[in-house]
């Protein structure tokens, strides 16, 4: 799906992963697509994602990104609740 969205998975961090797309409108696209394939999925126990987007500048580094708007993404993905979508203001604007 990250492929469909101009998406690369960066890396993963224990089960959650960073990835990065060539616009913030298409990170919001693919982040409804994955939550409504989740949402669609039987099975015991329920899978739920919680899905944080920012936007900003950021420094390639070896295999990561490095930078404030990395930073500010795991500062919402501390509050993002099982089964949300939250979006920075700054990735709202540009979507």
């Amino acid at each position: 799906m990250l492929n469909k969205f101009g998406g690369r998975l960066v890396k993963t961090v224990g089960d959650g992963t960073m990835s990065i797309f060539t616009s913030a409108g298409r990170a919001v696209k693919e982040a409804g697509d994955r939550q409504r394939v989740v949402d669609d999925m039987d099975g015991e126990p329920k899978l739920t994602l919680r899905i944080w987007l920012n936007t900003g500048d950021i420094v390639e580094e070896g295999e990561g990104f490095l930078g404030t708007a990395v930073n500010k993404a795991a500062r919402i993905a501390s509050v993002a609740d099982p089964g949300e979508i939250r979006v920075s203001d700054a990735a709202r604007s540009m979507a």
